[in-house]
């Protein structure tokens, strides 16, 4: 097996044991994001605890962001230096960048959240392997 199957299927097993918790995340985001509207700024650092503890690990809120900005239903906040877009940051208890963004469509948002709503509700529990 060479790198790019070893790093294919390393992608391919974090999507299968991380899409609920995505979607868990998604739907926090927007949550926030449509509390916030579309003049306030939010990041990370803004949902609720509970959010940040049951994500289902590292990567994860970072990722949805990104998915959602792609998807239009997020924005980030920043300006431009040289030409060049610098997104606004704030900075956690860690010292870590955390990106600032605001809510891009309340439609899109919205919409994510009636899709969310229809769907049976999931639990999140780690797997216990025989020992």
């Amino acid at each position: 097996m060479n790198a790019t199957d070893t790093f294919q299927e390393a992608r391919e097993l974090q999507w299968v044991w991380k899409t609920p918790a995505m979607e868990a995340m998604a739907v926090a985001i927007c949550t926030l994001a449509l509390e916030r509207g579309p003049h306030r700024e939010f990041s990370a650092l803004d949902l609720p605890i509970h959010t940040a503890q049951q994500h289902g690990g590292g990567g994860i809120a970072g990722a949805v962001f990104h998915r959602l900005a792609k998807d239009e239903v997020l924005c980030p906040v920043g300006g431009f230096v040289d030409a060049e877009f610098q997104q606004k940051v704030v900075r956690n208890a860690g010292g870590n960048r955390i990106g600032v963004w605001r809510l891009k469509s309340a439609a899109r948002a919205s919409a994510l959240l009636r899709i969310h709503r229809a769907k049976p509700q999931q639990e999140f529990r780690q797997a216990e392997l025989p020992v």
